[in-house]
């Protein structure tokens, strides 16, 4: 939750700030996530993803925390 705590709600794309927040507090090896997003009407949208193997390297690719707080 440390995206939305600190960015607010960005509408669709909180979705996908829940999962970098997601990768980057989490040991998710060989874990399911499910995905849940629906719109301000009839439209909604779930599916799962599969995390195959080691994904610490996102991690590092993200920089989430030093490019979080290093914004001005």
């Amino acid at each position: 939750m440390l995206l939305s705590k600190t960015l607010g709600n960005i509408y669709t794309g909180s979705l996908y700030t829940g999962l970098i927040s997601l990768i980057e507090s989490s040991n998710l090896d060989n874990k399911n996530i499910m995905m849940f997003s629906y719109g301000s009407g009839l439209m909604a949208s779930m599916f799962t993803l599969h995390v195959r193997g080691d994904i610490s390297f996102m991690k590092d690719i993200l920089n989430l925390k030093e490019r979080l707080y290093a914004r001005v």
